[in-house]
């Protein structure tokens, strides 16, 4: 399985996903959330994640994209181990229902999330969807736990919670080259 998913231009996304010969596109326009709701979706799943957002009696997540006119609901449920139920109804219609490795469903979004990032930049992305800006806090965790096989640490002090910006700053500079270009993450 292979899976990408990119801007078509301002307002237009597309997410393909291929499965031996056979390969689905759908399209998200800038209506939703698109990035960010399969990020936060991967996250919620994600059993490194028990903050509240993941446990084994509801270790799945929904949510819908809004391609106008077109309409398409992903469904992700984590059903043993490493393996997802990838769920994907188009036009209230099942288009795509397959079993996948986690980890590599994931490693294609975080390689199309960094290709994001090295086009458009942090600020650009948000230009380009209208408002909604990148989807860093779920893209830094997700990175942070495929990378460690944990949890971003988060320390509590005083009722409230800290990061390591050092940490977040890492992750981040891993998609630049030696001399502060970005890499070429098309595959």
């Amino acid at each position: 399985m292979k899976v990408v998913y990119r801007l078509l231009g301002v307002g237009s996304a597309e997410c393909m996903i291929k499965i031996g010969e056979d390969r689905y596109t759908f399209y998200a326009g800038d209506v939703t959330n698109a990035l960010g709701d399969i990020l936060f979706a991967l996250l919620r799943v994600n059993p490194l994640y028990p903050d509240g957002k993941y446990s084994p009696e509801n270790n799945s997540a929904t949510f819908r994209w809004d391609g106008e006119p077109e309409e398409t609901e992903w469904g992700f449920r984590l059903i043993e181990g490493d393996r997802l139920l990838v769920t994907i109804n188009h036009d209230h219609k099942i288009k795509l229902k397959t079993e996948c490795s986690y980890q590599a469903f994931l490693e294609d979004i975080l390689a199309s999330a960094e290709q994001i990032l090295e086009e458009y930049g942090i600020l650009g992305f948000s230009e380009m969807w209208y408002g909604y800006g990148f989807p860093i806090e779920s893209y830094l965790k997700l990175k942070y736990s495929q990378k460690h096989m944990s949890a971003f640490p988060l320390a509590e002090e005083d009722k409230s919670f800290k990061s390591d910006l050092t940490t977040e700053f890492k992750l981040l500079k891993e998609i630049l080259k030696d001399d502060g270009s970005c890499e070429d993450l098309g595959k």
